[in-house]
This record gives C-alpha cells, structure tokens and sequence, in this order.
C-alpha cells in the first residue's frame, strides 16, 4: 500500500459541519481484514453524538428545503467532480478498510461519481401531477417535498458506492443526511464527507462512526429522523422495520437475498462457467447480488461441474496488500471466514460434494478458498440462505425445465435471477416455466428488449453482472426489500 495507510490516523466524526471527537471521547480501531493490522481509529460515536448529527441535519434542513433544484444539482455536481479528482486516494482507503485488491476498489470510483451525476440531473426532473378542479374554485395538485432528515447506513461490502447511492437521491430531492458508514468500513465515508465539506452548507451531510449496535436503535428512533434507509442483512433490516414501525417512520431497506442462476440444456457452457466466474466470486462473493445458486438442467450438470471447477481454479486470489491485480483478496473479517467455513463444513455434512476449495487461505484469518458444492440439500441452509455474504457457489441438478421453481422449498429472500440458455430472444417465456418469482432478472442478451423484458419478471436487466444503473429499481421478493431503490 502507500504512504496514505502507512499510519495509523484518529479521525474525528463531521457533525454540522465541524469535526468533532465523539461525546465519550472513546475511539475504534479500523482494520485491514487482509493482514490484520490496524490502519486507522475512528470516533466511537454515541447516542448523545447521533442527538448532535441529528439536530445539526434538522437545522440545515430548514434552509437547505428552500434551496432550487439547479443549486442541488450544481453542489452534486462539484462533488462528483472531487471524488474523480481524489479516485487514487478513496481507492487505497476503500482497499486496505475493506481487504480489496487496489484493481477491484478502482472500479467502484467512476461509478460513485456517475451515480450523483445521475441524481444531480434528476433534482431537476422531479415529478409532479396536476389535476382538475374536482370541487368548485379548488385545484388538486399533487407536489414532492423532500421527507426531511435522512438516516443513511451503508454496508461494509461496497463503502463508499453504497454511501453514494444513498446521500445522492437524498440531497438532490432537498432533504439533508445523517450517513453511518459501517465500523468496519468508515474510512471513504470520512473522506466523502472531508470532500463534501468545501461543497455544501453546515450540516446537510453529517457522517457518524459508531457500530450498529451502539447507536443504530438512537439513530433509528430519533424524532428529527423523518426516514431511514438501509443496507444490510435481514435480520438488522427487521430490527429497524420494528422500531421506525412505532414512529410510523419511512423505510427503504435494501436487505440479503439468494440469487440463482438457471442454466439450461441448450446454454453455451464456456459462457455459463465464465459468467458465473465473475457473477459468483466478484468482490469476494460479497455482493447482495451474487450468483450464490446454480440450477442446471440435467443435460449439461456434470460438464458444467468441470468447465466451472476450471475457472475456478484459475482464479487469481490472496493478499491484496502485495499489490497485485487480483480477483479475490480477503473476506472482510475472520468471523465471516468462519461463518463461511461452517456452510461449507454443514453442507458437507448433509452429503454436498465439494468440487473444488472448502478449505480456510493460508494468507490469514480472513481467507477462504473460492468454493463450488455440488448437489447439497435445498432444503439446506446453504441451498436457501447466503452466509452473510461469502464466496461458496452451490449446483443443483433439475429434471425438469419446470423443476427449477417448484422442487424444493421457496427460498427465504430472493433478489435477481439470471437465465441463460441459447436463444435468450425467448427467456420470458422460459422463466415463466420454470415458476419462478423474482426480483431483478439480469438476461445476458441485449437483443432482449421492449415487452419481452418487461414480461421476463417485473424487472429484466441487461447490464454486466453485479452492476445497476441508477434509474432501474432495486427490489426483490419476500424478505428482500421494503421499497425499491431507484431514482424515484
């Protein structure tokens, strides 16, 4: 790594527009899951620092509202602006926070930038209906106001991408915002807001850096927080829906799901075992939409084993801190490696077969080999729940096109589908064989348009893997969100 991380920093808290030590005076320590080591200390805030960010973001609300849409997206603009400018520094920070090769982290830069360019153009675009005079002398209309104070908490498996996407539709709709980066992750989300400080006025973006469970139920219940917004697992999602649900208070929880991939006879399986080398393992397999789930037909199960087991075993992982480019660095703690090898261990149990990996990195705590199972259990925790995220690829074998939605339990939370098959012209029809109800459907071909997409499964997407352009919806089904995410 540089010199940016060759010490180990204090950063203080940004609370209407200052920087702040936390109300305790206590700190956290900030590690690199990739060699253990400290790299930082944050602020270790608390319900009385939330109370501040809080009162602060209410404050700057009553003046930020009355701001023109043109003033918003002039302020987003600008900071999209800083972030490019500062690519090279917010990469090694997002790296070393989060153990990722400094190749992947780059990635994330450009698309943090472009996606409040995007939501910059749609403070401008806001919509509003008017009606008639449905009684005498009386206009309806029907006109957006922004909610107020926003509680944003982002996840720890993109930082600073999901900090955007989350402050960006907040700020440009007029509201103002109080981010929680996760403890483990806060580094970018300082360095956003140090950015963020020349651009916008006192107190329109605070940033606090507590753990969930120290202030996460302060931020949630507090009166000046008109909405929260989520991303995370199901359970914290749930915790959240219970609290704000006393205060009737707005919700957009973008919570865990299991995303399959179907993959039938008549599919290119160069392709398939391709796809899925990127879908499966990208980001570590740490992604909300990771192909965590294979379906096959029959057909092509054993041969698409092998030509998977291939790739995977090709791939290019380990520590990123040698600065290699690589495709997988660490996990993002020993404890997820641990969670992961228990899935791995029970599914084994159970009579899942364990194609290739299944064993804990030798680089550290935090390692665990790329992993396919072949055949476990759907009934099985791996074949029905992602282990919180993880690098563990399960293959199941259909008799039946059919079979694919309506053998074996329905999986708890759902989020994306991907089919592939030779003539993708006609994957509406073959998803609606196989009986499944989806979220996002993500079709490899981008022939696919007009109402055979929009008949694929209420949201088709044709982009790369893992990749969602801000204005298509992010929803799924069961438990996986409360309202979707997009620019509206």
């Amino acid at each position: 790594m540089t010199d940016v991380m060759d010490r180990v920093t204090t950063h203080q808290q940004f609370i209407g527009g200052a920087w702040v030590d936390s109300a305790s005076g206590k700190t956290l320590d900030v590690e690199n899951p990739a060699n253990g080591h400290v790299i930082a200390k944050v602020a270790a805030s608390d319900p009385e620092d939330v109370d501040r960010a809080a009162r602060a973001a209410a404050k700057a609300f009553e003046t930020w509202q009355k701001t023109t849409p043109a003033e918003r997206m002039g302020m987003l603009l600008k900071l999209a602006d800083a972030i490019e400018a500062n690519a090279d520094e917010l990469t090694r920070l997002e790296a070393a926070h989060a153990g990722k090769p400094l190749n992947i982290a780059a990635i994330d830069m450009p698309v943090v930038a472009d996606n409040l360019r995007f939501f910059a153009g749609a403070a401008r675009n806001v919509e509003g209906k008017a009606a008639n005079e449905y009684v005498a002398d009386r206009m309806s209309i029907i006109r957006r106001d922004p909610v107020g104070v926003v509680a944003s908490i982002a996840p720890w498996n993109y930082p600073l991408m999901m900090a955007g996407w989350k402050i960006g539709p907040a700020l440009a709709a007029g509201n103002t915002v109080v981010l929680k980066p996760s403890a483990r992750t806060p580094l970018t989300a300082i360095k956003l807001a140090e950015l963020a400080a020349d651009i916008f006025p006192a107190g329109v973006l605070n940033v606090i850096t507590g753990t969930g469970d120290a202030i996460g139920p302060a931020l949630v219940a507090h009166p000046l927080v008109g909405m929260i917004s989520l991303t995370g697992d199901t359970d914290t999602g749930k915790k959240i829906a219970k609290l704000a649900a006393d205060r009737v208070k707005r919700l957009h929880l973008e919570l865990g799901g299991k995303a399959p991939v179907i993959i039938f006879d008549d599919a290119d399986l160069d392709l398939a075992a391709e796809t899925l080398r990127f879908a499966s393992y990208w980001n570590s397999g740490q992604d909300c939409t990771a192909a965590t789930r294979v379906i096959t037909g029959p057909g092509v199960y054993d041969e698409l084993i092998g030509k998977l087991a291939d790739q995977v075993k090709d791939m290019k992982w380990g520590d990123p801190t040698t600065g290699e480019e690589l495709e997988m660095g660490s996990l993002i703690s020993p404890s997820q490696a641990d969670r992961v090898a228990g899935f791995v261990d029970r599914a084994v149990e159970h009579k899942a077969e364990v194609v290739i990996g299944g064993h804990r990195g030798p680089q550290g705590a935090a390692y665990y080999e790329p992993t396919v199972v072949a055949g476990p259990d759907q009934k099985s925790e791996i074949g029905q729940r992602r282990p919180v995220r993880a690098r563990g690829l399960g293959l199941d074998p259909r008799h039946r096109q059919g079979d694919a939605g309506r053998q074996g339990p329905p999986v708890r939370d759902r989020l994306g589908q991907r089919p592939l098959h030779a003539g993708l012209r006609d994957a509406p029809r073959r998803l609606q064989g196989v009986g499944l109800r989806q979220g996002p459907v993500d079709v490899r071909d981008r022939r696919l348009h007009g109402r055979q997409a929009r008949d694929a499964a209420g949201l088709t997407r044709r982009t790369r893997a893992n990749r969602r352009p801000p204005r298509v919806a992010a929803g799924g089904r069961r438990r996986r969100t409360w309202q979707r995410g997009s620019a509206r």
